[in-house]
């Protein structure tokens, strides 16, 4: 389980705004345990004494009520941090009050209408930050793939995280397509195209990922199944590139100088100054040349 949490993460698990935790933080009601860089983070025991918050300003409390009849159960209770985690909390109408053992502190009445199950906001509380860690981890793993990923002195760092991401979330498309991304660098063909190939099972539509998949199968020679890809990667989006590029190249390895000029003459109307640009009008000059001749 997550020890620390952000206060955006705390936001999310416990479904409390951001401005209403910066604003109990500006009050005092519940702070942070920890800051850090300019940045606060909550423990465990500081959600606790959020969720419980929330649940009493719920039945009609107002935040500031609540943290002056905090402040009198700390006088009343001393030795304690943080006593909307050590005591347990009533609410009756606006009025707040507290039990520990067989001792009942009411800074207003000394009675109590509704009592908070404590096991319960516990259990509520841990089973929010389980279902939170599952994604929110592998998004952290896939974050910390691309910090590595870029340098090849760290791919093998990269890897491990890209693979725990989609350990922790089978449904993580991006981290299976930087996977076959890492696979494809060092020419480990067979697993980027599972990778790419898992990618698409997922999001089946996405043209990159196709157009991926198809230069694995170009570098593996399989110009049929790459083509393809290339296709499908302009099926779904006919303003790629990269694609009538490839697909240009591919169409020449199959013999089918046609097919390669329409291919080079659409890449061309992305590009006409680069390298690849002048590479696509010389193959149109020599293709056409050809044609020509026989």
């Amino acid at each position: 389980m997550l020890k620390q949490f952000s206060r955006g993460q705390a936001s999310n698990i416990l479904e409390i705004r951001i401005g209403r935790l910066r604003y109990w933080d500006r009050i005092g009601l519940v702070k942070p345990s920890l800051r850090q860089g300019g940045q606060v983070f909550y423990d465990f025991q500081d959600l606790i004494c959020l969720r419980t918050a929330k649940k009493i300003i719920q039945t009609g409390v107002a935040a500031t009520h609540l943290n002056r009849s905090v402040a009198s159960l700390v006088r009343r209770f001393p030795g304690k941090e943080s006593h909307l985690n050590s005591l347990r909390v009533f609410a009756l109408g606006d009025r707040v009050i507290a039990a520990k053992g067989d001792r009942l502190v009411d800074s207003l009445s000394g009675q109590y209408l509704l009592a908070l199950d404590w096991k319960r906001v516990r259990g509520e509380v841990r089973e929010r930050i389980d279902s939170f860690a599952g994604t929110r981890e592998a998004d952290e793993w896939y974050e910390e793939g691309l910090r590595h990923d870029s340098d090849p002195s760290t791919h093998e760092q990269a890897l491990h995280a890209y693979r725990q991401a989609i350990k922790l979330d089978p449904s993580h498309e991006q981290a299976f397509v930087h996977l076959g991304t890492l696979y494809y660098r060092r020419r480990k063909y067979q697993q980027a195209e599972r990778s790419f190939a898992r990618a698409l099972e997922i999001v089946p539509e996405d043209p990159a990922t196709h157009f991926h998949l198809g230069m694995v199968f170009e570098e593996c020679n399989r110009q049929d199944k790459a083509r393809a890809c290339y296709e499908q990667a302009l099926v779904a989006n006919p303003d790629f590139p990269e694609a009538h590029y490839h697909l240009a190249g591919v169409a020449e390895k199959l013999d089918n100088p046609e097919k390669a000029i329409l291919h080079w003459e659409a890449y061309l109307k992305f590009d006409k100054t680069t390298l690849h640009g002048r590479i696509a009008r010389k193959r149109i000059e020599l293709l056409r040349t050809q044609l020509q001749e026989t």
